[in-house]
């Protein structure tokens, strides 16, 4: 008998009540562990909130100032490098840097 997945039913596979501002789309199973998987939309956005708190816009800023690229936040902060790189890039804090403080 395998765990259920958080917010699902185990008898139905169906979403548990307050779960609907994350809605499953199906189940499967890694490891045989099962877990849920979402709509692309919602696991875009899950990945951009999860950016934002680990590199919030004020830190990278004054990482930018300092001379640091992508590679040494991600080194300095323990986020990967292409996190790193696209917080760096959607942030726009290279151009603000170079304009002077804010």
């Amino acid at each position: 008998m395998h765990a259920s997945p958080v917010g699902v039913d185990p008898n139905t596979g169906a979403a548990c009540p307050g779960t609907d501002e994350h809605d499953l789309t199906e189940i499967r199973e890694v490891n045989e562990l099962p877990f849920r998987t979402c709509c692309p939309e919602q696991e875009e956005e899950a990945t951009a909130l999860g950016g934002t708190l680990m590199l919030p816009r004020p830190l990278l800023l004054g990482a930018v100032r300092r001379g640091w690229g992508p590679e040494d936040i991600a080194d300095e902060y323990g986020v990967t490098v292409d996190t790193a790189r696209f917080r760096f890039n959607t942030t726009g804090v290279a151009k603000q840097a170079r304009r002077g403080p804010a």
